[in-house]
C-alpha cells in the first residue's frame, strides 16, 4: 500500500537524483516482491472449481499469468538509476538502454514503474475478494 503513494511521489518530485534512503527502501520492497514470487510457486490455486496442490501445475499456471511481471518487479530499478547517475551519456539511446544507463533516458525510467503499479492493482483486487469472503463467513 505504501508503494501506491511512494511511486507517484517519486515520479513527480524526485527527478534528478535518487536519494539513498529511498534506494534502500526500494531494495527492501523488491526483496519482498521476490519472497512473494517464491510463495506464489508454493501456494495452492483454484482451477476449474477444485483446489490444485500439485506444485508442477501451480508453477505452470503461475508462469502463464503473473510470473514475468512479478519477476520484473524484483529488479532494483532505483539502484540501477542511482548507479547510472555516474555514467556518461551516450548519443545512442539504444546503447544507453542496453548498458542500463537509465539516467540518460529520462522518459524511460518512469515507464519502468508501470508493472509495479499493475502488481499493486492486482494486490488490491485480491484484498477486496478476501475481505468480501471474510464478511460472508462472519455474517
Amino acid at each position: 500500500m505504501i508503494l501506491s503513494f511512494l511511486i507517484p511521489f517519486k515520479l513527480t518530485f524526485i527527478t534528478e537524483k535518487e536519494l539513498w534512503p529511498l534506494v534502500y527502501y526500494d531494495i527492501f520492497v523488491d526483496s519482498l516482491f521476490f519472497i512473494d514470487v517464491i510463495i506464489k510457486f508454493n501456494t495452492p490455486i483454484y482451477s476449474e472449481g477444485r483446489l490444485v496442490t500439485d506444485r508442477k501445475q501451480i508453477a505452470k499456471a503461475y508462469l502463464k499469468t503473473w510470473f514475468f511481471i512479478d519477476l520484473f518487479n524484483c529488479l532494483p530499478m532505483s539502484l540501477i538509476k542511482k548507479v547510472s547517475e555516474k555514467r556518461a551519456r551516450s548519443p545512442n539511446d539504444l546503447m544507453n538502454l542496453l548498458t542500463l544507463n537509465w539516467n540518460s533516458l529520462p522518459r524511460f525510467y518512469p515507464m519502468m514503474y508501470l508493472p509495479k503499479m499493475l502488481r499493486i492493482r492486482n494486490i488490491f483486487q485480491n484484498m477486496r475478494v478476501i475481505l468480501k469472503r471474510i464478511q460472508w463467513m462472519t455474517a
